[in-house]
């Protein structure tokens, strides 16, 4: 698997476990995710704070979620 790919699903599953606990905003998903990776020092991975990315992929969960 390419390296962005795996980055990408690493914040795919991170949004997949927030949803998990019910409906969650997704501008708080954006908050969550960027308090707990911006200042981490072993974060290799900037789709953790890319706006469009979580956006793109907090829409792609929700909506596999209601087909559920």
């Amino acid at each position: 698997m390419g390296k962005v790919k795996q980055a990408i699903d690493e914040v795919r599953t991170e949004i997949e476990d927030i949803l998990s606990t019910g409906h969650v905003d997704v501008e708080d998903v954006k908050i969550i995710l960027k308090n707990k990776y911006f200042f981490k020092i072993t974060n290799n991975n900037p789709y953790f704070t890319e706006d469009k990315t979580i956006e793109d992929l907090y829409t792609e969960v929700s909506k596999q979620n209601e087909e559920y």
